[in-house]
């Protein structure tokens, strides 16, 4: 395919569809276009459900341009991603993760939305913005309490980016309602360009365009154990969190 977005190694888009069990083991190469995931292009729910993606795995190697992951591309309102594993090599542009490129909660309900219990083994490479091992950006309701979570997840990969913010388990949380809790990085995490650069997360808040907002961030009960680094004197790097917003 040469255009178009939405391309998934099972389905392209799932509107409240739950998936479980899917394995997808091939060679994805759509290098211009958005939204692809090795298993499910764009997962859209407006129904809160505890299985939209469930158990799923991808193995292979997955190219794009935004919103790139190697279990789903984007995951936009509401319900969870859950017990999912990605063992292959994903590279793409921006919004670039492991198992989910991007994680958006649009405020459809009173639940939350959110990845739990999932792994990246496989190489990770973002060649613009928000590279994650395990999601590459996560943005959510300002006014709202924290519906975008990460929780419970790791990563063993390298996870290699170059523009605005790389993490291990989170490229960059573009909220200031988010959170990431319970989770681990074993991986190798680097960027040769400036950048927020983090074990865990790599920039994490928004402006609350005040002095102090207590509630901007939850970043807890994490650890990494793998080396990250920049070879960009100018970059913020940390071993959990390489650039905090207020909070």
């Amino acid at each position: 395919q040469n255009s178009g977005s939405c391309f998934g190694g099972a389905v392209g888009k799932a509107h409240n569809s739950n998936f479980k069990g899917i394995c997808v083991n091939s060679i994805i190469y759509l290098n211009n276009l958005d939204s692809i995931g090795g298993v499910v292009g764009h997962v859209e729910s407006n129904i809160y459900s505890s299985d939209v993606l469930e158990s799923c795995s991808f193995i292979g190697e997955l190219y794009g341009n935004k919103n790139i992951g190697g279990i789903a591309g984007i995951k936009t309102k509401d319900g969870q991603m859950l017990d999912c594993i990605n063992y292959g090599l994903v590279s793409a542009n921006e919004n670039v993760g492991g198992v989910l490129g991007k994680l958006c909660y649009e405020g459809i309900s009173e639940s939350e939305t959110f990845v739990a219990y999932c792994v990246n083994t496989g190489a990770v490479t973002g060649t613009g913005a928000d590279t994650g091992g395990v999601v590459g950006y996560m943005q959510g309701n300002n006014d709202l309490d924290f519906y975008s979570t990460i929780s419970k997840c790791g990563n063993y990969g390298k996870v290699t980016g170059s523009g605005t913010g790389v993490g291990g388990v989170l490229g960059r949380c573009n909220t200031r309602r988010g959170r990431v809790l319970n989770c681990a990085n074993h991986g190798e995490v680097y960027s040769a360009n400036e950048c927020r650069i983090g074990g865990i997360v790599g920039s994490m808040g928004k402006d609350a365009s005040a002095a102090h907002q207590s509630t901007n961030l939850q970043v807890g009960y994490c650890a990494n154990t793998g080396t990250v680094s920049s070879s960009n004197g100018s970059s913020h790097v940390g071993g959990i969190l390489g650039f905090q917003e207020e909070g």
